[in-house]
């Protein structure tokens, strides 16, 4: 689970998204409490957290989309 989120932080890193290391422990603390059962609901939930302006959180969910083939 953790590789994952390391793997898609990278992937969102590489797509001009700035991500601290703050936000990544909070994204793998969503992991960890939403699942990954409900891609859309993990979806919203990571964009939340790494999506610091609107442009980030379309970015983002477009990267999260392409990353889990959604």
């Amino acid at each position: 689970m953790l590789l994952t989120v390391l793997e898609l932080l990278w992937s969102l890193r590489r797509d001009g998204i700035s991500i601290s290391t703050a936000q990544s422990l909070d994204a793998a603390r969503v992991v960890q409490l939403v699942g990954f059962d409900d891609p859309k609901r993990l979806r919203v939930a990571l964009g939340a957290v790494v999506g610091t302006t609107r442009e980030d959180r379309q970015r983002f969910a477009t990267a999260f989309d392409a990353f889990f083939a959604i």
